[in-house]
């Protein structure tokens, strides 16, 4: 095998599977690249098809519609593949100077272990939806300056990542009881990040997906596989981009962020990618949690309410609780707390679930208060706050609110009749109270 070993999966749509494979032949700047197509499509359909071809290996996975992180184990077993590998999923197409900028960057430290990049069939960090066409793609890629930049993460995009061979080595086969590909490959990727492999996003290598739109939108995600595998209640993996905008910085500053109930560290550690001189730190509840958290940020395992935290002195510049508060016996004795941590112009940053929410008040006038596994009424929520509530608690605490932003949920019409018949009834409340999800917020320390 090459110096890296190309492995496309086709599953459904052959036509797809050819695109991929021509982008390759069309745009490869690696020298040493070998190509193999993995066929699980019923009946094997690309199999004429891959006689004819001389450039690349063809596996038919004679066995049946199999899961993809058994595909992935035996393709690995059967071939022996000793090179780095880029596992591609059918319809995912390259653009210039893409493979030869993530393999530059998966050779540039020792520890990096994968190498994703943005297109615009991802989500998330890697999403870049104004991608318009292939065509676009690729001019916008001739027009980039080669600087090489790239973004720590704790998870790719399983469309198309390139993995160092050290690392496969290092962390053998999927786990085939998890099964479909996203799962498996976050899976994969947190076991990375356990054993110090380090994953990085590159914004200048674009990959356009032909089939379109945001390909996590069309696969199902089994987070609780994880959460059961990995012993967490909450699995979070993605960067909350609504709390780091509130941080009124510079990005060349340095100052320290805390953030309380940092879960596996992924909020904190796009902070850092952001502000690279910053300092953060986490506490989390949970040690399995913070096994993963301890990898990209200071930690302490810690429960906040008994203000036992203590980073040796340190005084925060910002403190983040991330849908934390409404899971505390008594939120506001735990920002008192945090006065004495806060530098002396120091901020709270939050988000807080709005029970005045809508979709609430009408289940409330139907007589129902049904708790759920998530949501508004997740089930391990013991306080509940709406705007006033948030405001009185801040104040009381000693804390001047500066910003509260809304994240709201579409409405139907329904919604919006009841909204005004509730206002009619109301003088003291307002449309946003109604239509808020959740209130973010950011509460700068009094200086009593």
């Amino acid at each position: 095998m090459g110096n890296v070993s190309a492995i496309i999966f086709v599953n459904e749509d052959i036509s797809q599977g050819i695109a991929t494979i021509d982008s390759i032949r069309t745009f490869n700047d690696i020298d040493d690249l070998s190509v193999i197509v993995v066929d699980n499509t019923d009946g094997g359909k690309l199999f004429q098809w891959a006689q004819e071809q001389l450039d690349i290996t063809y596996i038919y996975m004679d066995e049946g519609p199999q899961t993809f992180s058994e595909i992935f184990n035996g393709v690995m077993s059967e071939v022996k593949i000793d090179s780095d590998v880029l596992l591609i999923d059918e319809g995912m197409t390259i653009v210039p100077q893409c493979l030869s900028t993530m393999k530059a960057i998966l050779d540039s430290e020792s520890d990096i272990g994968a190498v994703g990049g943005v297109s615009n069939g991802f989500c998330g960090c890697q999403n870049r939806a104004e991608l318009a066409s292939y065509s676009n793609a690729i001019n916008m890629a001739l027009s980039m300056e080669a600087l090489r930049k790239r973004k720590r993460t704790l998870n790719l995009d399983s469309a198309a990542i390139l993995w160092k061979r050290e690392t496969i080595r290092a962390l053998g086969k999927m786990d085939e009881d998890i099964g479909d590909r996203r799962t498996s490959m976050l899976d994969y990727c947190i076991r990375a990040t356990l054993t110090d492999w380090k994953l990085m996003i590159c914004p200048e290598c674009l990959w356009w997906d032909v089939q379109k739109g945001c390909r996590a939108e069309r696969e199902t995600l089994q987070i609780q596989k994880l959460e059961k595998k990995w012993k967490m209640h909450y699995f979070n993996w993605l960067p909350n981009y609504c709390l780091i905008d509130l941080i009124d910085r510079e990005d060349w500053e340095n100052f320290n962020v805390l953030e309380v109930g940092c879960d596996c560290g992924a909020t904190l550690l796009e902070i850092k990618n952001i502000f690279p001189n910053v300092n953060t730190y986490g506490s989390e509840l949970n040690p399995n949690a913070a096994k993963v958290a301890m990898h990209v940020t200071t930690i302490q395992i810690n429960n906040i309410e008994e203000q036992t935290l203590n980073f040796e002195q340190t005084k925060f510049d910002y403190i983040i609780f991330g849908d934390v508060l409404e899971h505390l016996r008594d939120p506001q004795a735990v920002i008192e707390f945090c006065r004495k941590i806060l530098k002396e112009d120091g901020c709270i940053i939050a988000c807080i679930p709005n029970i005045m929410h809508i979709s609430v008040m009408k289940e409330l006038l139907n007589g129902r208060f049904e708790y759920t596994e998530t949501g508004l009424l997740d089930k391990t929520h013991v306080h509940f706050f709406t705007y006033f509530e948030i405001e009185k608690m801040f104040q009381q605490a000693g804390y001047e609110m500066e910003v509260v932003s809304s994240k709201g949920i579409s409405l139907s019409a329904n919604d919006e009749i009841l909204m005004e018949a509730l206002l009619d009834l109301s003088t003291e409340t307002q449309r946003f109270m109604y239509e808020t999800f959740q209130y973010i917020v950011r509460a700068r320390k009094d200086k009593f």
